[in-house]
């Protein structure tokens, strides 16, 4: 699994080695009106999914995936059934002197962030299905455009 969390160039050699990776924070909150243990197999989804990383200068990454899921009835936003909240996280060594702030950010919240994508799906529809929901397939997220934005407001 780690494997699959490392980033490589062109040529195959490995620019970030990935040698940790684990949940770091996990809350589910049931939600009950009035004692009533309502049915989660109708529910819709809200779904949220926020990167942030911390950057050493001794060639250390930290990478977080904040993840908050909403289970909702009738698609009503204030009709909340069960939140999950689940912070999962990646810790990269650099492997490469050849990359600048610029790419170095990328790769910490985009690249990263869609290496790291499938395992925080997985874990959460894993423990949805536990609580009593349907199989819940989480849509993708477009980790580029977050970052594109991310740049396009840090630059103003």
């Amino acid at each position: 699994m780690l494997k699959d969390l490392c980033i490589r160039d062109a040529d195959g050699n490995e620019i970030l080695v990935c040698f940790g990776a684990f949940i770091q924070d996990l809350s589910v909150e049931r939600i009950n009106v009035d004692g009533e243990d309502r049915n989660l197999i109708d529910s819709s989804v809200m779904f949220r999914c926020m990167p942030s990383a911390n950057i050493g200068g001794d060639g250390k990454l930290s990478v977080s995936l904040k993840t908050e899921v909403k289970l909702i009835k009738d698609k009503n936003p204030e009709d909340v059934l069960l939140i999950l909240e689940l912070v999962y996280q990646a810790a990269y060594n650099l492997e490469s002197d050849d990359v600048s702030e610029e790419e170095m950010n990328y790769l910490a919240l985009s690249v990263c962030p869609q290496l790291m994508y499938p395992n925080v799906v997985r874990i959460v529809s894993n423990l949805l299905v536990e609580c009593g929901a349907n199989c819940v397939i989480l849509d993708m997220v477009d980790f580029n455009a977050m970052f594109d934005k991310f740049t396009e407001q840090n630059k103003e």
